[in-house]
C-alpha cells in the first residue's frame, strides 16, 4: 500500500478525508482498473509504447511509490532496468524452465514466484556484433 497525504480537505467514496490524513493506495487495484488499462490482466509490455500509452495510465502507474514515501532511486532505477534488460536480452532468449507459467506472489508489491529459467543464446546476427568479453 502507498500512503498519500491531502493538502485540503476532501472527500474519497463519499467519505471525509482531513488534511494529512493517512490515504492507503492499493498499486495492485490500481494496476489493474480497467477505466484505465485495456485488459489490465494480461501481461502487455507494449503497452508502455509511445504511441499506445495514455496520459491516464503516467498518472495511475505508480510502481515507485508516491507522496511522502516515494522511491527517491525512481529516476535511476528504471532507466536502470530497461538497460539491464535490454543487454540481457540482446543475446539471450529467457524461457522459464517448467511448463507451468509463473505465478503472481503477493507481497508489498506483486512479484512473480522464483523459479529455474532456461537461457538460449541468441544467433549473432540477431545481438549484432559481439560486444568485448563476449567472444
Amino acid at each position: 500500500m502507498q500512503p498519500a497525504h491531502p493538502t485540503s480537505p476532501s472527500s474519497v467514496a463519499g467519505f471525509a478525508v482531513p488534511v494529512g490524513a493517512n490515504v492507503l493506495l492499493s498499486p495492485y487495484a490500481l494496476h489493474r482498473d480497467p477505466d484505465v488499462f485495456t485488459d489490465p490482466k494480461v501481461f502487455d509490455p507494449d503497452r508502455w509504447r509511445p504511441e499506445r500509452v495514455t496520459a491516464a495510465q503516467r498518472q495511475a502507474f505508480i510502481a515507485s511509490g508516491g507522496g511522502r514515501r516515494k522511491c527517491l532511486g525512481e529516476f535511476y532505477g528504471m532507466p536502470e532496468a530497461h538497460l539491464a534488460l535490454a543487454a540481457i536480452s540482446r543475446r539471450w532468449q529467457l524461457r522459464p524452465a517448467g511448463a507451468r507459467p509463473a505465478r503472481a506472489v503477493p507481497r508489498f508489491l506483486l512479484t512473480p514466484q522464483a523459479g529455474p529459467m532456461t537461457l538460449t543464446r541468441r544467433p549473432p546476427e540477431y545481438a549484432g556484433a559481439p560486444a568485448q568479453g563476449d567472444r
